[in-house]
């Protein structure tokens, strides 16, 4: 059994090595000034899209990250529900399932303060930054 869920595992991993790079480069330049029709950058982009860019990154990573955790929570309730009541089993799917929320909020806190040094800097840039909103970087 455990063995059929880390080829499932490994499988979806691959699956998304495959995938993300496709993915990620399709959006990675949502928002910036220098986007062309091609999806990718058509002119020069200035420091400001640069910062958008790595947003991007960021919060994609992110969606990964939530992603995994969800994936380990939901191990860790199946490994729960075919423990049986061994206390070892038990104490191994609790163990799955906190570690998922740990990382989760390591996670969560690193984007909370990437994203807010990201738009610090932006907004040190800025001409004007007396209109600017905490969650979003915007390019003048």
């Amino acid at each position: 059994m455990m063995f059929r869920l880390l080829a499932g595992i490994t499988l979806a991993l691959v699956l998304f090595v495959a995938v993300a790079p496709h993915a990620l480069a399709a959006s990675i330049w949502t928002g910036t000034s220098c986007v062309g029709t091609s999806g990718g950058p058509d002119k020069p982009c200035s420091f400001c899209d640069a910062l958008i860019v790595g947003r991007n990154i960021i919060t994609f990573l992110t969606e990964i990250a939530v992603s995994i955790t969800t994936l380990m929570i939901v191990v860790g309730a199946i490994q729960l529900v075919i423990a049986g009541g061994d206390p070892g089993k038990i104490s191994d799917a609790k163990r799955t399932m906190g570690r998922g929320l740990t990382g989760l909020l390591v996670v969560m806190s690193a984007w909370t303060l990437m994203n807010a040094l990201l738009i610090f800097i932006a907004r040190g840039s800025a001409s004007d930054p007396s209109g600017w909103k905490w969650n979003e970087i915007q390019c003048q």
